[in-house]
């Protein structure tokens, strides 16, 4: 039977991978979206469900906001995203979104993005979700 010191023991411990799933619910931002003359001239709101996971291994054993993702600065890139430029679609938007945060925020594996707008007077929203991962990405709504 063989025994590790303390030190060892520690350094197991960290090396061991932690997976986890951050979120940032109904982020709100104003955006110029759709086809419709109106909607080019006038902001929409657009809320936003995102959903992000990673390798949260640091942030969890050694409470270092260097290991995870600061999700102050994911909403100040998304609200800039979207005051940007005009898009047509919100599923534009979503794929955009999520390229972005891939882009710009390494410990990100896997990201989707549900965008919702008030789109038609029968329903509160109309919405799309889109996911991506490192190396693949796919449709889901």
């Amino acid at each position: 039977m063989r025994t590790f010191d303390t030190k060892e023991k520690e350094k197991r411990k960290r090396s061991k991978r932690l997976s986890g799933l951050l979120t940032i619910s109904q982020l709100e931002v104003g955006c110029l979206i759709g086809i419709y003359e109106d909607e080019k001239k006038h902001p929409q709101k657009l809320l936003l469900n995102i959903q992000i996971s990673g390798d949260f291994s640091r942030a969890c054993t050694e409470d270092n906001i260097r290991g995870t993702v600061d999700y102050d600065s994911i909403a100040e890139r998304l609200e800039k995203l979207a005051t940007s430029r005009h898009f047509q679609l919100i599923e534009h938007f979503a794929f955009t979104a999520c390229e972005l945060i891939m882009q710009e925020f390494s410990l990100v594996e896997h990201v989707n993005i549900e965008v919702r707008k008030k789109a038609i007077a029968q329903a509160d929203y109309c919405g799309f979700s889109f996911e991506m991962k490192r190396g693949q990405q796919r449709f889901t709504g």
